[in-house]
């Protein structure tokens, strides 16, 4: 789980400061919420909470002070976000057999199934990989991230 300091800088670099939403309603969801200039952003910050690193972040919480940001880069470099673990979100069944882990990344991180094309991907992706470890299941997940069903769930 992400610590609060994380959370920060992911929602901040989203365009979310935390606490301070534009109007008393709050921020936009749905579409409103995917834009040209913040969807790599958002596919890098899939990376972020799946593989706990949080470095990449630094960029968005500097301040004009080359001292600050030396402090804060260093800080978000060695902060523990994290990561995923695969063995807490899927069963040894599915993990071990590619159609039921694809069933259950949809199951799990969708509200509906992949569209044909993402499915192929990912089917695509899983296909040549004899075996099933942690590291191919993290690098499964940040796909299905990555995917517009996902950045509108």
């Amino acid at each position: 789980m992400p610590t609060a300091v994380a959370c920060f800088a992911l929602t901040r670099n989203l365009g979310q400061d935390l606490f301070a939403p534009p109007n008393v309603k709050g921020w936009d969801g749905g579409l409103s919420w995917i834009t040209t200039n913040n969807l790599l952003s958002r596919y890098n910050e899939a990376a972020t909470l799946v593989n706990g690193d949080m470095s990449g972040t630094a960029t968005n919480m500097l301040v004009n002070n080359p001292n600050a940001n030396k402090m804060i880069e260093r800080r978000l470099q060695y902060l523990p976000a994290g990561k995923v673990d695969p063995g807490k979100l899927f069963t040894e069944k599915e993990r071990a057999n590619k159609e039921a882990l694809i069933a259950a990344l949809e199951r799990r991180l969708l509200q509906d199934k992949l569209k044909p094309k993402q499915e192929a991907t990912l089917r695509d992706y899983l296909e040549p990989k004899e075996t099933i470890d942690d590291a191919v299941i993290m690098k499964a997940i940040r796909l299905v991230m990555s995917t517009p069903e996902f950045q509108v769930t």
